[in-house]
């Protein structure tokens, strides 16, 4: 009776812990893309040109001020 009772315990427990380790290892996937997507819009960011140097590349490297 005893060891029935604990081999159901022990099933739910295994359960729970591979429920509760594999919603961590999923959200810490989600994370990890998440920071790559947010690291590449930065890189992209800093390689873009801003807005007097487009318009120094539009005007062929001439710089007027509007």
């Amino acid at each position: 009776m005893t060891l029935q009772v604990l081999l159901e315990n022990l099933g739910t427990l295994l359960g729970l812990f591979f429920l509760i380790y594999g919603l961590v290892q999923f959200c810490y996937q989600v994370w990890e893309l998440h920071k790559k997507h947010r690291d590449y819009r930065k890189w992209c960011q800093s390689v873009k040109p801003s807005g007097v140097q487009m318009d120094i590349q539009k005007r062929g490297g001439k710089y007027r001020m509007q």
